[in-house]
């Protein structure tokens, strides 16, 4: 048997590798849910106000970039501070324009 296979068969991953999956099943359906829907009402709302700030864009694109890329990935903390970071500039920017 090869070395790194004895290493890793007593093993458990403690995640699913894929932040939507792990959400609803460690959160819940509505817990999932919520969590999934910040990520889409800001999306919604970034995009319908993309011609009056060109930011809300940018951050819409970051948005779809970070859902998808979540598909396969958990969630990290070098990326979580970041697109609540990203949320917040588009927020901005829509708010000063509303």
């Amino acid at each position: 048997m090869h070395e790194w296979l004895i290493i890793y068969t007593d093993k458990v991953a403690l995640y699913a590798h894929n932040e939507w999956l792990n959400a609803f099943i460690c959160y819940g359906i509505f817990g999932g849910a919520a969590y999934l829907g910040i990520f889409i009402s800001a999306l919604i709302r970034f995009v319908k106000k993309r011609g009056q700030a060109p930011v809300a864009l940018g951050a819409a694109i970051i948005v779809v970039a970070y859902i998808s890329h979540q598909m396969f990935g958990y969630q990290q903390y070098i990326s979580t501070p970041y697109i609540f970071l990203i949320l917040g500039i588009g927020e901005q920017a829509v708010r000063e324009v509303s």
